[in-house]
């Protein structure tokens, strides 16, 4: 059983079927537009190199991007000599 203290909701189907139709019925020409360029974009990448492939650059992408953000908010608190923390607790 889920205790009462834990924070987990769960959308219900209804709330997630009536966004795939929003998004879909381009209602939010951003949401749209972002959602099919990337999937658009996820499939030609399947196209031309293999899962694997695809999934390793993914991920090597996300490590650069939060490496990067992390040295950012490193040079940040060096700079402003504050004692936020790490930024990643």
């Amino acid at each position: 059983a889920i205790s009462e203290h834990t924070n987990i909701r769960l959308t219900p189907p209804s709330d997630l079927l009536s966004a795939v139709k929003d998004l879909i019925h381009w209602r939010d020409p951003k949401k749209s537009g972002v959602a099919f360029g990337l999937s658009l974009l996820m499939l030609l990448s399947l196209a031309a190199f293999s899962v694997i492939s695809v999934a390793s650059y993914l991920l090597l992408a996300l490590l650069c991007v939060t490496i990067t953000f992390r040295i950012y908010k490193s040079v940040v608190q060096a700079v402003q000599k504050s004692s936020d923390g790490h930024p990643f607790k």
